[in-house]
């Protein structure tokens, strides 16, 4: 039977807040620092720390990958880079912690 064709997309959207209101940095829940990623192949520019091209936490859909209709299957493979950022001179002790959610849909 004939499938259907589908991009394949992925969301995060931050739980712990962003920092200092940058979409690309996931705010530390004890404050003093966040958390910035990347995906490669091109799905976003770079996650380094001084950087504001990388991964969206504001719900910003991202397209992974695609699959036709005449494909039985696909493999797509796009890795995933996190980094943790200090946010200046007032930075926590101690074990920290931040949260994001991700959404994966196919349309």
């Amino acid at each position: 039977s004939v499938g259907i064709t589908a991009n394949i997309n992925v969301q995060f959207r931050a739980l712990t807040g962003l920092y200092g209101s940058t979409p690309s940095r996931l705010a530390l829940s004890q404050g003093g620092g966040y958390i910035t990623g990347e995906i490669n192949n091109g799905v976003t520019g770079s996650g380094s720390c001084n950087a504001t091209t990388g991964l969206p936490f504001d719900n910003t859909l991202l397209k992974v990958g695609n699959i036709t209709s005449t494909q039985a299957s696909q493999t797509t493979s796009n890795q995933v880079t996190w980094r943790l950022c200090s946010g200046g001179s007032s930075l926590p002790t101690g074990s920290v912690d931040a949260a994001a959610e991700m959404l994966v849909t196919f349309n």
